[in-house]
């Protein structure tokens, strides 16, 4: 981000940008608490994870794998909420430990990790199951033409 504001002609180290996103984090985090209240509040949600490099971390390499676990309330929701929650794990104490006091369908996309959590059912994701078709699909052999015989 500091590039983009360099070549608008604003040069902000690297530390500046990074105390504003710690203190914005700060100041924000009774807004997220709500949010987060509203969110678990709905009967279906959906949840993702992916990893994210953080290159210095308190007691953390470089090349550890950090996780970004990423939930928001269904499409048709009158009040949308996402949140992104940073955890150092993939973990099932991830989700079980944001999750805790929602009830009601987890739509995500079948790792186990959301499994067996109290009161969440999970639900298959469309592009997940599509993926695994696509793939078992794509590894058959091709197939040869055959000749015709009249």
């Amino acid at each position: 981000m500091n590039l983009v504001y360099a070549r608008g002609g604003l040069e902000i180290t690297l530390g500046t940008l990074a105390n504003w996103c710690i203190k914005s984090a700060e100041l924000l985090s009774p807004l997220i608490a709500v949010m987060k209240t509203h969110l678990l509040a709905q009967s279906t949600l959906c949840a993702d994870e992916t990893t994210i490099q953080v290159l210095d971390e308190k007691d953390r390499t470089a090349q550890q794998k950090s996780y970004m676990w990423v939930y928001r309330s269904n499409e048709y929701t009158a009040k949308p909420v996402v949140i992104y929650d940073y955890q150092p794990s993939r973990a099932r104490s991830c989700p079980k430990a944001f999750l805790a006091g929602f009830a009601g369908y987890l739509q995500c996309g079948g790792y186990s990790a959301y499994e067996n959590i109290d009161d969440i059912i999970p639900v298959g994701c469309w592009a997940h199951a599509r993926r695994n078709f696509h793939d078992a699909l794509t590894a058959q052999p091709k197939k040869q033409a055959k000749p015709l015989w009249h």
